[in-house]
């Protein structure tokens, strides 16, 4: 009873922690349809993996209920990491690359998961198997559909099991100060996939787990591969300029976006591929004049414009200077130890949980020991957090203040250059609203 209560307890301690980290380490979250979050009974939680751990604790702090995690046995190799996950929450499960190409061995997984599941408690699972930060659906494995299966199997259907699938979309996916869209999406009642229980179970747990990926797939941005989501990503950039909106409703736009857009190539694949040139060519000349679309449209700096860069130039220096260590040793940790992309989010949340209040309560005593003054302490220490905000409003801020400036440079000093590459836009724009209707 008290390891029960233990765990309940540090299970609810976690996620708050998780909640408040993500606070700061996410620029804006948009959580979309919300309730569907809050379900009862046995449910199988699936999302796509472009983040890994960052993942699981994305949907899972937004689930009202305890939830349970498949989690790949690479993390249960170490005493320390076995007798931790196996004792919060986590059933290993081996992948190929975990093994080395052997055999899978998941019996007891499976058996772990369907005991689990068979209670009316929740599993949360990543049926891709592995993490690559892309904003691209994977082939979704079969694991989760067989689990699901033999769960409601063994209950004679009459479970009610469900998969409650989720798609994340995260803005770049591997930096701090990112954007993510969480979108819940409507259950999937396994018994309706019992159509060859008795003669063909195969194409039962095949049909389902189909079945999920579509649904993932409707559920995120889901661009076909990366070259096209990294030409995705500059259609979405010329959009905001144009017709900024807010974040759900920008999501959806940009994946009416794609639809359009792999509907027009099946048409006339050779008129979008020049079409896909030209954006190509406009931001490869954004690039090498350091500056962005929006500022190539307005490339004036106003008088207010150069009294905010001036006047708020102490206060991000101070604001700069109270966050340098805890911002870079997170930074230092992922360059050191970490080799993928997927992983960069995790190592710096993780070193991030540390550093930060390492380092707000060294510099804090720092000044009490530096001034001997306990209110000039206590305004200092409650001053970080708001003056770190500041900060990251400033250097967005001077970042757009230098493409405004570098935009209006270019076109004064090529204005016949300039001339063209407005017209390229301009015809981009027109191909643009074509694909936005």
């Amino acid at each position: 009873m008290i390891k029960k209560l233990f765990l309940v307890f540090f299970y609810n301690f976690v996620k708050t922690i998780a909640k408040i980290a993500f606070c700061f380490f996410y620029a804006k979250t948009t959580i979309v349809n919300r309730k569907r979050a809050e379900v009862e009974g046995a449910v199988i939680i699936v999302s796509n993996h472009p983040a890994t751990m960052m993942d699981p604790l994305n949907v899972c702090t937004r689930v009202p209920r305890m939830v349970n995690f498949l989690a790949n046995s690479s993390m249960f190799k170490t005493k320390f990491g076995s007798w931790f996950f196996n004792t919060f929450y986590c059933i290993p499960v081996e992948r190929y690359k975990d093994t080395g190409g052997k055999p899978l061995n998941n019996d007891k997984a499976f058996e772990n998961a369907i005991a689990h599941l068979s209670k009316g408690k929740m599993l949360f699972m990543c049926p891709e198997g592995s993490s690559f930060s892309e904003r691209h659906l994977r082939q979704i494995k079969t694991g989760c559909g067989r689990i699901a299966m033999a769960t409601a199997k063994a209950h004679n259907f009459r479970l009610n099991l469900r998969i409650l699938p989720v798609g994340l979309t995260y803005s770049d996916g591997t930096k701090f100060r990112d954007k993510i869209v969480v979108n819940f999406g409507k259950m999937i009642q396994v018994a309706d996939f019992q159509k060859n229980a008795a003669s063909d179970a195969f194409e039962d747990v095949k049909k389902l787990t189909e079945e999920i990926s579509h649904r993932l797939g409707e559920l995120m941005i889901n661009a076909r591969d990366k070259a096209e989501d990294l030409f995705i990503k500059k259609l979405e950039v010329i959009q905001q300029t144009e017709n900024p909106l807010k974040e759900e409703k920008h999501f959806f736009r940009v994946k009416n976006l794609i639809k359009n857009f792999h509907e027009a190539q099946e048409k006339n694949s050779t008129h979008w591929a020049a079409f896909s040139e030209n954006v190509n060519i406009y931001f490869q000349q954004l690039t090498t004049i350091n500056s962005s679309d929006r500022a190539f449209k307005n490339s004036k700096n106003n008088a207010l414009d150069w009294l905010i860069v001036i006047v708020g130039f102490p206060f991000f220096l101070f604001g700069y200077l109270s966050h340098f260590l805890p911002t870079f040793f997170p930074k230092y940790v992922n360059n050191r130890f970490n080799s993928s992309d997927a992983f960069a989010p995790t190592f710096k949340s993780v070193t991030g949980l540390l550093s930060f209040p390492f380092f707000y309560f060294l510099q804090t005593l720092l000044v009490h020991l530096v001034f001997g003054n306990g209110w000039i302490t206590f305004i200092y220490f409650l001053s970080i957090v708001p003056f770190g905000l500041i900060t990251e409003q400033y250097m967005n801020f001077w970042k757009k203040f230098k493409e405004r400036r570098n935009a209006a440079n270019f076109k004064k000093k090529n204005p016949d250059l300039s001339a063209q590459f407005q017209q390229m836009r301009e015809e981009i724009l027109e191909r643009l609203m074509q694909l936005s209707y």
